[in-house]
């Protein structure tokens, strides 16, 4: 790379402000060429006996290393040296099929410095990869351009082994998960960097602590490694938040002694940088105010005036990742605005509104959770602001949620709350704390449906009539895409999976839906009225009738965990179930079993009801009621309450398979 190019990158992080990456001393005594660039593997590999080794699906990763090198390039930029090295016991056809195709990311990197791949059979014979038969695959499924090979030869009992030297750009922080699906033994994780830096790094679930000492490899520096002999295969489970729970490591560049003695990538540093949003060009603010104008309607509440300038937004605009940044202006003319414009538009509104709110950065529960002791930005990948006077918060980037509801990835976790101090009435620095984002409570998001059934004797039929309401998150979900599903048939396809009386041999008659739009979410209840005629909830026995009264509520999810279960329960949001059925009892006929309907199935945690399941009926005269309600109180549950919480949701599912008898009284 040329000092002319070296140059314009330099220019791009000061415009970003993020000249703490560069390193712009004259070269002393540190050595500028990476020393683990010479990285090589065994040349006479011994076969490892798989008999002992835990392996899923046919496999089991024998050995893996990862080294990350901090070093200084010619032109005194930070750079890094990574190496990726893996070996893996392959016993079935599909695992051999699996990890003897491999995938090289290219994002960030700046040279590819060694590829090298080979097979070991069974009985020891090597077979190496040429280097003729590395592909490159550009934008593989839209996450960007990669290196692919495979190896020809594999076959089951043998191992196949990689690895792969890249140079690439400088990151001052990441998270890395080590822990997949697949069993891992013998990991080592090296991290070495110039000793005048210091590197914060901290392990998470389960993963070995790190351990610092000089680099015997390179003498200027230092060396944080860790070692961890095995790394159980870890899967997906139902109710369960996969990468929040995988081993990994987050490691932030903390102190840059070489320019300077203050912690860097800070959350004080975080408030400096993101100050920034809070000011805007003469014609970024023309911009703003001429939405404003025509939008805001200052004789509503607070609440109400947030929403309506949200509502413009994501009603008028396009959100998206992929948009690059630009000058507010532009993007309010084009329509299209990247998270961080999006941001910038809602501090507009709300400075000009007056009303009092906070910029907060977190993120979301399913990748992990923000750890409130890590004074790093690890964690500040997403943009929400807060409302102190409301207790609400939203996220500018979420073209599908509004205020009112809270955003489900990020209820609950932490984040870091930021509002502005004023110096010469332009903001230079945003004061911090690190606080809790809310909660939606259970009666927030509510599913409340009620049915009437007509029994038809003669022609085996029952007609179902539902009344049917959602609120908050529940709505929201239908809220946010029903205007633009245009096609009738897609719209009844969502109905009958939404309305699916257990069996396909249902007729949807008729439907009604209330307050189907964007502006209604978090204002006004998504309302149904559906009319069905089904033929398979009834059915003879002898004189008798059997009606599947229970497949009225819909097809419910049933848990099963063959293997001990590893993750624990998330629930996502907090919400409830109300259910109502009201059948007329045909004339001639009387419930015999009607006791069977009546459930009582609840979870105990935390010194409260957390959750339940509980059906009940009663019979006035000619008329059969059936109640149930189903509620979830916490979001998350330790794996030990399990196979409570599972009762719980099975229970549903049982309710689903009940069946009550009409009985023949005579003549």
């Amino acid at each position: 790379m040329t000092k002319e190019v070296y140059k314009s990158i330099y220019a791009a992080w000061q415009q970003a402000g993020l000249l703490l990456l560069l390193l712009l001393v004259p070269v002393m005594t540190i050595n500028a060429q990476a020393q683990y660039k010479s990285y090589a593997w065994d040349a006479n590999p011994v076969p490892v006996n798989g008999d002992t080794l835990e392996l899923k699906n046919g496999a089991a990763i024998l050995s893996e290393k990862r080294i990350m090198e901090v070093f200084l390039n010619p032109e005194n930029i930070f750079e890094e040296m990574y190496v990726f090295h893996q070996k893996t016991k392959v016993t079935t056809s599909d695992a051999v099929d699996i990890f003897n195709k491999i995938y090289i990311p290219l994002e960030d990197v700046l040279e590819i410095v060694s590829i090298k791949a080979r097979f070991i059979s069974p009985s020891g014979k090597i077979t190496e990869l040429p280097q003729k038969s590395i592909k490159e695959v550009e934008n593989l499924d839209n996450n960007g351009n990669y290196k692919m090979f495979a190896i020809e030869g594999a076959e089951v009992g043998g191992e196949v082994e990689y690895f792969y030297i890249l140079r690439r750009k400088f990151e001052a922080y990441q998270g890395i998960y080590i822990q997949g699906n697949t069993p891992k033994y013998n990991v080592d994780v090296v991290f070495s960097y110039p000793s005048k830096l210091e590197y914060d790094i901290r392990s998470y679930n389960g993963l070995s602590e790190f351990e610092v000492s000089q680099d015997p490899a390179v003498s200027e520096n230092t060396r944080q490694f860790a070692h961890i002999d095995h790394i159980p295969g870890l899967s997906e489970e139902p109710y369960g938040y996969y990468d929040c729970h995988r081993m990994r490591y987050e490691y932030t560049m903390a102190y840059n002694k070489y320019n300077g003695i203050l912690r860097r990538y800070s959350w004080s540093k975080a408030g400096e940088r993101y100050s920034s949003m809070y000011e805007f060009t003469n014609k970024e603010t023309q911009a703003i105010k001429g939405i404003f104008k025509k939008v805001d309607k200052k004789n509503l509440d607070d609440k109400a005036r947030i929403r309506n300038l949200e509502n413009w937004m994501k009603t008028n605009a396009q959100i998206n990742r992929d948009i690059a940044r630009m000058d507010l202006d532009k993007a309010i003319e084009l329509g299209q605005f990247a998270p961080y414009d999006a941001t910038r538009l809602m501090i507009g509104f709300c400075q000009l509104t007056e009303i009092d709110f906070e910029l907060v950065l977190t993120c979301e529960n399913p990748n992990r959770v923000f750890d409130p002791s890590y004074n790093a930005w690890n964690f500040l990948y997403n943009f929400c602001i807060y409302f102190p006077g409301s207790d609400d918060f939203l996220v500018p980037s979420d073209p599908m949620s509004r205020i009112g509801v809270r955003p489900v990835n990020y209820m609950g976790n932490y984040g870091l709350f930021m509002k502005p101090v004023a110096y010469n009435e332009k903001v230079k620095q945003l004061a911090y704390d690190i606080k809790q984002l809310p909660v939606d409570p259970p009666l927030q998001n509510i599913d409340s449906m009620s049915v009437k059934l007509t029994v038809d004797t003669e022609e085996l039929t029952i007609d179902a009539s539902f009344d049917r309401l959602f609120t908050g998150f529940m709505a929201q979900q239908f809220q946010s895409f029903w205007h633009m599903v245009v096609d009738e048939d897609s719209k009844k396809d969502i109905l009958n999976s939404l309305f699916n009386m257990g069996d396909e041999n249902v007729e949807l008659k008729s439907y009604e839906l209330e307050n189907s739009a964007p502006e209604d979410i978090a204002v006004n209840p998504l309302h149904w009225h559906v009319e069905q005629t089904a033929d398979a909830l009834i059915e003879v026995a002898g004189d008798d009738l059997i009606v599947h009264i229970g497949k009225v509520i819909g097809e419910q999810a049933e848990m099963y965990q063959e293997e001990e279960r590893k993750l624990p329960v998330s629930i996502g949001f907090l919400h409830t179930y109300y259910r109502t059925i009201e059948m007329e009892i045909p004339e001639g006929y009387e419930i015999e079993n009607a006791e069977s309907l009546n459930m009582k199935v609840t979870m105990d945690y935390d010194g409260k009801e957390s959750s339940a399941f509980l059906s009940s009926y009663t019979i006035e005269g000619n008329k059969l009621r059936v109640y149930s309600e189903e509620f979830y109180r916490d979001y998350h549950y330790p794996v030990e309450e399990f196979e409570a919480f599972r009762k719980v949701v099975n229970a549903a599912a049982n309710f689903n398979k009940r069946t009550i008898v009409l009985k023949k009284t005579g003549a």
